[in-house]
This record gives structure tokens, sequence and C-alpha cells, in this order.
């Protein structure tokens, strides 16, 4: 690490929480991919989307520190990864799609656009034969927030739709985790990573009034679904938002 941060003045390094919470995201999303065994054995080419990604997290995340560029030192050197960056908070001025080189081997696109939007304009990419996997960081979408749920529950049914590996982190387990849960299970999502804690979580931690039991920390939960197994219609947000309030523990 000496070769990274800057030591003080007595030659120690000092490291604030938000540095490593800035690593945790590259942490956990190589973390997900080894727990789904991703990239498969030959595989060539890696696209990543991180759907739902907003300026002030993981964009901000790319363009003021090299943390992305772990994913490409910690996945097989053979495989070149593609980071697409999608969401309708991304900035205006980020938000071309034009390629970043953010290491050897792994490059950006940042795009301003809804996950639904962005599906269907690349078709090709969530083809299920696909090298594709989608991350969503801290959506928040089982919250019970209607606004919230209402922006983002369909984008989310649309990406677990397309049937490639998605990738879900949620900041608690009380009411994010629970509420997701409920949602995929409504969906009839099909778990290929079961619930669980996450090693590589962030390291500030919020705490909801009084209540030190509730607590909120990035990634601190993941799990990960591929396709549906469902009989009949996919269930309208309203159901999908009322499950994930039934959920709330």
């Amino acid at each position: 690490m000496g070769f990274r941060l800057e030591e003080d003045a007595e030659g120690k390094l000092v490291v604030e929480p938000s540095f490593l919470d800035g690593a945790s995201y590259a942490l956990s999303l190589v973390y997900a991919l080894q727990q789904i065994q991703l990239p498969r054995r030959g595989c060539r080419e890696l696209h990543v989307v991180l759907a739902g990604a907003a300026a002030k997290s993981e964009e901000r995340v790319l363009r003021e520190t090299a943390y992305f560029g772990e994913v490409a030192v910690l996945l097989p050197a053979t495989v070149a990864v593609t980071l697409h960056f999608v969401g309708p908070e991304i900035s205006e001025s980020m938000g071309s799609g034009d390629a970043l080189r953010v290491a050897e081997g792994c490059t950006a696109r940042l795009y301003r656009s809804g996950i639904g939007d962005f599906i269907r304009q690349n078709a090709a990419l969530f083809d299920p034969a696909a090298s594709t996997v989608s991350v969503t960081f801290n959506g928040g979408f089982g919250s019970g927030n209607d606004s919230l749920a209402k922006e983002f529950v369909g984008d989310v049914c649309d990406l677990v739709d397309t049937g490639i590996p998605c990738v879900f982190t949620q900041a608690n387990d009380y009411s994010d985790l629970a509420g997701e849960t409920a949602i995929m299970r409504a969906l009839g999502a099909k778990y290929i990573l079961a619930p669980q804690g996450n090693p590589f979580q962030a390291v500030s931690c919020f705490v909801q009034g009084t209540d030190r039991e509730r607590q909120c920390r990035g990634q601190a939960f993941m799990y990960a679904v591929r396709g549906c197994d469902r009989a009949g219609p996919r269930p309208a947000v309203g159901e999908l938002m009322k499950a994930a309030k039934r959920a709330q523990i």
C-alpha cells in the first residue's frame, strides 16, 4: 500500500474509511464473479453492466480512483473486460457511451439511460449466450420506498427476464434484502448465488435513528439470479412493491 497512499509525518499510512468504501465496489464485483464462476474457461471477453450506476457513486469511483482497474488485475489476463455504467443519474457530460481506458485489458463505457431502454438498444449484449453479467450496487428497490421502487423495479424485472446472470448487493438485511428477495420470489427468479453476507462490504456504517441494530453499510449483502421459472405473466410493479413492503422486518 505504500505505493498508493502517502505516508504521514511519522511515516505511517493513514487509511480513511472512504478509501476502503470505494474499493468495495470493485472487490465486491470480483468476489461475486468468483462465486458464480464467471468468466467461464475459454472466455475472451466479458461485459459487466453496472445497472443503476450514478454520478455520485459508481461513476465517481471510476473518475477519481483506480479501483475499478483492480477488476482487470484480479480476473484472468486473457479476458478483456468492458464495464458498462448505465443509469439515468450518470452525469450528462460522461454519458455518451465513449470508451474509456480503465487499465490494461479493462474498458469502461458510461450511458445516461434507464436500464430498460439500454436493454432494448443493445439486444445482442443481453443474449443469454453472450458473456454478459449485470451488477446492481445497493439498488434499494426492495426498501419499500415508493418513489425509488417505481423508478427501478420495472428495470430490474427487465434485467432478470433477459436470462443473463444478475448480481444485486444491499446495504442492510432488514429492509433492502428482505424486500428484494420477496420481489425475486414473486418473479420466480432462479438463484445462482443464495443471499449472503459480503466479506468485501464498505467500511462506513450508517445507523437509522437510535436503533443501533438498524445499520446500513454499502454492499453488506449480495445474491445473484439467472432467469425465471414462473407460470403466467410477470407481476405488475404495484404487486411487487406490495410484496416488498410485506417482507420488511
